[in-house]
């Protein structure tokens, strides 16, 4: 079913309560599921029984399952409270891959669920960062190089990615104030996989990576995978604490650094020019590289953002990510990543070992984007239109949110960072507000094996006006009920 980590900060009966909730969540546990036996899952992990009968009441507790008296624990069936829970019926066909184990990552668990905007059940989805794009937006001739090059089609592109494509990234890349060589460049499945294969090439076990808390979750997921031992330093409105950062350095420098330093995710935060300069001075002195991941420059509502890191790096510490999926065309999951000398050489390989080159299909619709003559109007209309929608998004909180929850007002990016009293866990309002129809994304996703619970992110992109509204008109209420302790589900984390 899952792993436990004895070496990991947070209690065993912690750790059971939180991957089976999740699981529950995003519907891999189904409603009616038998859980394995007490016996079963304590042998299973290696555990005490007591240490899986104390997680199974704080499950029953959060609301989660239900115990049966001489039958078993059951996922509660996902019905509003004063609605009778039906009678389980377990499918006994495939009981034994309960005990299964897996190995999926926090987000992937989380995404399965909370960030499809297509076949979801869910009505309301503030989870998902992805644009509301109409066909408005999109050049009118898109498809027309397409049509005109069968050999789209018919033939595989480099490794590094369509030529022509990343000649025009070096000369964008250039009006924008950095030195590269189109050698220098390459194209990956979106930021996710460049972020995958840096991991994958740098990292291993026992490495130190530092990232910021909190921090995309999706990152996390990676660098966990690799076994590296993931540390967490906090952020302020400048962006990266620096100061605790070299703290960190004086005890075990990392080799490598991950950061978001434009509209962060998922805070929205821009690290200032001074911390930009203060991190890649650290970099230098102790050797390391930066994983400079810009996925949400372009998303900018009229607030100058400091060139990015790799402007200012001559030493070859930077690994730039250059995201596209965020306002050209989400569905094509494309990005450019520049980096120098035998790293980027080394970058290469390890992509040509996942997937021997990125779609020529989809590298020619970014080109085609970034070549239109109108692609500046368009990226600006998309921001106003983000724009306004934050600012419905603002208002609707500052007028139906309880006391004592506040949150931050992006100058970018495409979500709004909640904080709720310190005793809400955002993971059980999360469960109340999918009886709902609504989703987000819980802050606990986005730190690593801390026990942060009372924030929560919500994406104002996607929905249409009156949805949003609506949206966030309810989970308001929902949040009330959790900061008051009106609703007994809503347990603080033990």
């Amino acid at each position: 079913m899952f792993e436990v980590r004895r070496k990991s900060d947070v209690p065993l009966t912690e750790q059971i309560v939180r991957e089976i909730s999740e699981r529950i969540q995003t519907g891999m546990l189904a409603s009616q599921t038998q859980l394995p036996s007490v016996r079963a899952l304590a042998d299973r992990l290696g555990v005490s029984l007591v240490t899986v009968v104390q997680a199974y009441r704080l499950l029953e507790q959060r609301g989660f399952v239900e115990r049966i008296q001489g039958k078993g624990t059951y996922v509660r069936t996902r019905t509003p409270p004063h609605e009778p829970i039906q009678s389980a019926v377990p499918q006994q066909r495939f009981d034994w891959q309960l005990l299964l184990a897996d190995y999926l990552p926090r987000a992937a668990v989380f995404r399965q669920h909370t960030e499809s905007v297509d076949e979801t059940p869910l009505k309301l989805s503030m989870a998902a960062l992805c644009p509301s794009l109409s066909a408005s937006s999109l050049p009118v001739n898109l498809y027309t190089s397409i049509v005109e090059t069968p050999a789209m089609l018919t033939e595989y592109g480099p490794v590094e990615g369509l030529p022509s494509l990343r000649a025009r990234l070096a000369l964008e890349f250039r009006e924008a104030g950095l030195s590269v060589d189109v050698e220098e460049i390459f194209i990956t499945n979106g930021a996710q996989q460049a972020i995958d294969i840096v991991a994958r090439t740098f990292l291993g076990p026992g490495d130190v990576v530092v990232v910021e808390a909190p921090t995309y979750a999706g990152a996390l997921d990676v660098f966990r995978a690799c076994g590296a031992n993931v540390v967490s330093i906090p952020l302020d409105n400048q962006g990266l604490r620096t100061d605790l950062l070299l703290k960190q350095c004086d005890i075990k420098a990392p080799k490598l650094i991950y950061s978001m330093p434009a509209f962060q995710n998922p805070t929205g935060v821009v690290m200032s020019q001074q911390r930009r300069r203060a991190l890649l001075d650290i970099a230098t002195s102790y050797q390391c590289l930066i994983l400079e991941d810009d996925s949400f420059s372009d998303c900018s509502f009229g607030v100058p953002v400091p060139p990015p890191l790799r402007a200012g790096d001559d030493g070859g510490h930077v690994v730039y990510v250059r995201g596209f999926s965020k306002v050209f065309l989400p569905g094509c999951r494309l990005a450019a990543v520049v980096a120098s000398g035998s790293v980027r050489n080394r970058l290469v390989a390890a992509k040509s070992v996942s997937d021997l080159g990125s779609p020529l299909i989809t590298q020619r619709l970014v080109e085609h984007c970034l070549v239109d003559s109108q692609r500046h109007r368009r990226i600006e209309t998309i921001a106003n239109a983000l724009r306004i929608k934050r600012d419905l998004a603002l208002q609707t909180l500052a007028h139906h949110a309880p006391a004592g929850v506040t949150w931050n007002c992006p100058e970018g990016g495409y979500s709004i960072w909640v904080t709720l009293p310190d005793h809400v866990n955002t993971d059980v309002l999360l469960v109340e507000a999918m009886r709902k129809g609504i989703s987000f994304l819980p802050g606990s996703a986005c730190y690593n094996g801390d026990l942060v619970y009372h924030h929560l992110r919500i994406s104002f992109s996607y929905l249409e006006d009156d949805e949003l509204v609506r949206a966030i008109r309810e989970l308001c209420a929902l949040m009330r009920e959790a900061v008051m302790g009106q609703s007994r589900p809503f347990m603080p984390v033990i």
